[in-house]
């Protein structure tokens, strides 16, 4: 019986956990700095769509993507950032505080999912700030 159970865990932790997961690639305009907003709406939202365990998600200037589906972000995945340049935007967690880099932050509910380009003091500015869904999309924001 325990062996059984070690077993099926071991199968369960490799399967969950290889590196066949889809990847979400972000592309911002060159130089975007500030707050995104990613919403669902089935009629006017655009189709993501993986390629080769890839989806690329182009952000537009204003900040403001709407999507037809939130599935792909729901799924388990690798997130990278970069401009339309080609310059790469790094995770949040290998940055240091003067490095652009893209943040993470709650979904509103009603709104959709929020994002942030910029430097560490910039993203703890807003995200101590309750309220931070109410500020301007594709704005620097001084900390």
């Amino acid at each position: 019986m325990k062996l059984g159970f070690v077993a099926l865990a071991l199968f369960l932790i490799t399967t969950s956990c290889s590196n066949t997961s889809d990847t979400i690639a972000f592309e911002f305009p060159n130089g975007y700095r500030g707050l995104v907003l990613i919403s669902e709406s089935k009629d006017h939202g655009v189709t993501l769509k993986v390629k080769n365990r890839r989806c690329v998600v182009v952000v537009p200037p204003d900040g403001h993507l709407q999507v037809d589906s939130f599935a792909i972000f729901s799924e388990w995945h690798k997130t990278t950032a970069e401009f339309k340049s080609g310059e790469k935007i790094l995770d949040m967690t290998s940055v240091s505080s003067t490095q652009t880099a893209l943040f993470e932050l709650p979904t509103v509910s009603g709104m959709g999912m929020f994002f942030f380009v910029g430097t560490r003091p910039e993203f703890d500015t807003i995200s101590q700030n309750p309220s931070f869904y109410k500020l301007p999309l594709a704005r620097r924001i001084d900390p």
